[in-house]
């Protein structure tokens, strides 16, 4: 068949189809929306019956060619069409109607009666439209509008008029194309929508009809744009994008279904138009929900590790504060004053632990940062080597530890961040070798400068190796070797991440040689600040190769210098007596005025009475009132002296989240001396005038410690334990999920009590009171409702022992209990000579419970500090002594 026959075909039967089709539509079109106009309705039923004769005739006459039927087919159409708009002023669709014809007349492939229509419905378009001012974009006729409508269709008439100079193949080709576009559009997941001029639909995407809810895309063509959407605020959203003239990126979210779903949204201009837009969207719903998880895990993380912090922190002040003041005391015994060592170095150990787990979230927030300070190097070296020796004393490996003569005896750097590094590279030395020999071999190289001395770090091992690339990859995040081999080894792989990291923000570098089965050798070179001329020598050097080193990080402390300062005032505010004590004892070598507060509000008063103080140290996490609400109020009444905030509350921020509340500064809790110190001779001592100094210092005395402090303590404690007992009995019998006072005056009590029971090692207490505080958090009454009479008796029962071990009153034990005393004590001797110490803690611990004449309980107080050195012969000696002198 010939293209002429095929277009012929075309003219003939699928036109007559459209034509029928469009006449019924515009029919029922007419009927639907003007409703009763009759006059309208019968000139579209006459309109379309004589398009649908006309067009039925002309197609039929046999002598017409196709230039002649390319012109009097789609003017014949046309002119019936213009009569009836002209007549019914209703139709706005003139304009498309008039392309259309045009492109009814191309089927015919006839560019001169594609001309000549083209002519002729332009023409009669213009003189409707600007002539008669019959509106056709709108309701009401706009001069601009109607005339860039004349342009636009005389325009796209002339690119049609071009079209028709293609071939039958181009515009089969042409076809083809559109179709493919449209098919990609309807299978696309993208949501796609073509915003006109009028700011209405154009086209809209298969998956957003089916996303908004709309019946079919038809539906939703021609609506204005903000109109898809359902809510005020989307409609917003929606119009302030219409409103931009740049390129578009952003996220949206839409309610669908009771669901929130996330989009990104990219959008632009149509060519120069202002309004008109092709919008693009994506949903991205699921990686919005994987962020959010992971800043609500981050969150929570973040919660914990705060709370840790702060459960943590509280006793451990007591215990390095307490401990430290008693080492001041010079008329403690030399078994008592090693005693109070042992508990100091153990508790700065502990803490250093503590301050290594919690460092994990400064490196997740990026805000890990090197603190330089003045260090002991072979006390670093011994804390590390202990604790990894201790760790994995159970397996067959040598270690040797080698330390050059000539190493700088003190540095200048960041010890806990040194730590850390040594610590990390020995334990996975330790982890990854199951026999054989570990070596750590410490000296000195010359820096770049006299003031810098490079500290060298050698760990060497004979465990499993690495293959080469396992090496370049060593350092990565989260990346493990040999996982069947090692399952069973506990670890994440983030350690040699962190180990780069710290060594690259020092200046320095790690060096990797390792090879399969051989082992592996880590050198760190780490660039330092030297102190001075004092090396390590022989004597230190020889003590840490055979392990007989011991840290004293309390003799640095002891080694401050406290100065006099009388003309000084502190206020320390605290809801736990026993901190208030601990941070007492502290400043009391410096002959401060020292005051107290148990709360906020009672801080508060003193400032409204007109008290001035130097420093205020202030308890960050404090019931009722917070440490940041009562400085809020207290700068609020114009307080612009020091304060500084004291907390249990390690973790990431602290210190910008304390400046930006007005504090001065901040001390960790736990409080370390050194910064104490800091603390006042910034804030005090160096705001006084020279000659003020000076007379104050010709003045300085000697205080005398007072050695009956741990009393003081458990005075303090009483305190605590009987107003927690009175607040407890008051508020137990009101208790009900309506009595919100009620509640949180119960929360609060057992969480002040809960710490200070912990700082005087009544641990079972302590947690009894955390069950209880979590108790009341959840609602929980059935156990609060269980377990409180339990803990009431308890801490009865405490207060009566506390009380007669402060009072120091006479106690007098009966038969029984004598005859129970003797059995105990043979028992610990005869438990001693077979070296047992379990057995000994044991019976220790039964008698320790008992309340005892004060005689007695020192003798147990030796013999405890004999176990804990291992002297079961002095520990033998003194049970048997002591039970001598009873009389069963």
């Amino acid at each position: 068949m010939s293209d002429w026959n095929v277009f012929d075909n075309i003219l003939k039967k699928p036109t007559r189809i459209i034509v029928i089709f469009y006449s019924i539509q515009e029919m029922i079109f007419y009927t639907i929306f003007y409703p009763g106009n009759y006059f309208v309705w019968l000139c579209r039923a006459i309109a379309g019956v004589v398009m649908v004769s006309l067009i039925i005739l002309l197609t039929r006459i046999k002598g017409l060619s196709n230039r002649q039927l390319s012109i009097i087919v789609p003017c014949s159409i046309a002119i019936v069409e213009i009569i009836t708009c002209l007549i019914v002023h209703v139709d706005k669709q003139l304009y498309i109607f008039l392309m259309g014809i045009a492109l009814l007349s191309l089927t015919y492939i006839d560019t001169v009666g594609l001309l000549v229509t083209i002519l002729l419905t332009c023409t009669t378009y213009a003189i409707i439209t600007m002539g008669f001012r019959i509106p056709q974009t709108g309701a009401e006729f706009h001069f601009e509008y109607d005339l860039s409508s004349v342009i636009s269709l005389t325009t796209i008439d002339f690119l049609i008029f071009l079209l028709g100079k293609f071939s039958i193949g181009a515009l089969d080709r042409s076809r083809r194309t559109g179709q493919t576009f449209d098919s990609i559009l309807e299978i696309s997941p993208n949501l796609i929508t073509i915003v006109n001029d009028n700011a209405k639909v154009e086209y809209i995407s298969k998956s957003l009809t089916e996303l908004l809810k709309f019946e079919n895309q038809q539906s939703a063509i021609g609506l204005p744009f903000t109109d898809l959407f359902s809510t005020a605020e989307q409609k917003v959203f929606f119009n302030r994008l219409l409103r931009r003239k740049c390129p578009i990126e952003e996220t949206f979210n839409l309610d669908i279904n009771g669901k929130r779903r996330w989009f990104i949204i990219r959008s632009a201009a149509i060519g120069g138009s202002e309004v008109a837009r092709l919008f693009e969207s994506v949903e991205i719903t699921r990686i919005v929900e994987l962020q959010l998880a992971a800043e609500a895990a981050s969150r929570s993380k973040g919660i914990f590790l705060a709370q840790m912090s702060h459960e943590i922190r509280t006793p451990m002040n007591a215990i390095l504060g307490v401990s430290e003041i008693q080492l001041r005391n010079k008329s403690h015994t030399p078994d008592a004053e090693e005693a109070f060592k042992q508990i100091y170095d153990s508790g700065n150990l502990l803490l250093n632990i503590i301050n290594g787990i919690l460092d994990f979230s400064k490196i997740e927030a990026g805000k890990l940062e090197i603190v330089p300070v003045k260090y002991d190097v072979p006390s670093l070296l011994s804390d590390a080597v202990q604790l990894n020796r201790l760790r994995y004393e159970s397996k067959q490996i040598e270690f040797k530890l080698s330390v050059d003569e000539n190493t700088p005896l003190e540095l200048y750097g960041d010890e806990l961040r040194i730590n850390q590094i040594l610590n990390n590279l020995l334990s996975n030395a330790f982890k990854y070798t199951d026999k054989g020999t570990i070596e750590l071999s410490v000296y000195p190289e010359k820096g770049n400068d006299e003031d810098t001395v490079t500290l060298v770090l050698r760990i060497s091992d004979t465990g499993q190796g690495m293959k080469e690339d396992q090496v370049k990859r060593l350092f990565d995040e989260y990346v493990r070797f040999n996982m069947e081999t090692n399952r069973s080894i506990p670890g994440t792989g983030l350690g040699m991440s962190i180990v780069k990291r710290l060594i690259d923000m020092m200046g320095g570098q790690i060096l990797v040689d390792s090879a399969v089965g051989k082992g592996t050798t880590f050198t760190v070179h780490l660039p330092q600040k030297s102190i001075g001329s004092s090396i390590c020598g022989a004597e230190i050097a020889e003590s840490l190769r055979e392990f007989k080193f011991h840290s004293t990080p309390i003799s640095k402390k002891t080694q401050i210098v406290y100065e006099y300062m009388p003309y000084g005032s502190v206020l320390v505010v605290d809801d736990i007596t026993s901190n208030l004590y601990v941070a007492k004892g502290l400043l009391t070598p410096y002959g401060l005025r020292i005051e107290t507060a148990e709360s906020g509000i009672e801080a508060i008063e003193k400032i409204k009475s007109g008290n001035k103080y130097d420093i205020i140290f202030m308890d960050h996490m404090m019931p009722i009132m917070d440490g940041i609400e009562t400085v809020k109020n207290i700068r609020g009444m114009g307080y612009t002296h020091t304060i500084i905030a004291l907390t249990a509350n390690a973790v990431v921020g602290q210190s910008d989240m304390f400046l930006a509340n007005r504090f001065d500064g901040f001390i960790s809790k736990p409080i370390d001396s050194r910064e104490l110190n800091a603390v006042l001779y910034r804030f005090i001592r160096d705001k006084q005038p020279r000659e003020v100094i000076e007379a104050t210092r010709r003045e300085q005395h000697e205080y005398v410690q007072n050695n009956n402090q741990m009393s003081e303590i458990k005075k303090y404690v009483v305190s605590d334990a009987e107003n927690a007992v009175k607040t407890l009995e008051e508020v137990y019998v009101k208790l009900d999920a309506s009595n919100t006072a009620a509640i949180d005056r119960y929360i609060t009590a057992v969480h002040g009590i809960k710490s200070s029971l912990a700082n005087i090692g009544e641990t079972e207490l302590s947690t009894a009171a955390l069950k209880l505080e979590q108790a009341g958090d959840a609602r929980n009454f059935a156990v609060i409702t269980e377990e409180t009479p339990a803990f009431l008796d308890a801490l009865r029962f405490l207060i009566d022992k506390l009380k007669s071990s402060v009072n120091d009153e006479p106690i007098e034990i009966s038969g029984e209990d004598t005859v129970y005393l003797h059995e105990k004590l043979l028992e610990i001797k005869t438990a001693c000579e077979k070296f047992d110490i379990t057995a000994a803690k044991n019976a220790l611990g039964d008698l320790q419970q008992k309340a005892l004449p004060r005689q007695i309980n020192e003798t147990l107080d030796e013999i405890s500090v004999h176990l804990l050195h291992s002297a079961f012969k002095k520990a033998a000696t003194a049970a048997e002594n002591t039970a001598k002198t009873l009389t069963p």
